[in-house]
C-alpha cells in the first residue's frame, strides 16, 4: 500500500524494507517522534513475537 501511495501507515517487520528503500520510510515512536527504520529496537508502537 505505501509503495503504491494508497496508505499512510503500515505495520511491518523492519527487516522487510529493502536497504535501498530505507531512506523513504520512518518509524512512528510511542512519544510521537519519528525515527529511521534502523531504530526499530528503541522506536516502535508495539512489539509482538516473531
Amino acid at each position: 500500500c505505501l509503495k503504491d501511495g494508497a496508505g499512510d501507515v503500515a505495520f511491518i517487520k523492519p527487516l522487510a524494507v529493502p536497504a535501498a528503500e530505507k531512506a523513504s520510510y520512518e518509524l512512528l515512536c510511542k512519544d510521537g517522534t519519528r525515527a529511521s527504520i534502523d531504530s526499530y529496537k528503541t522506536c516502535h508502537l508495539a512489539r509482538v513475537p516473531a
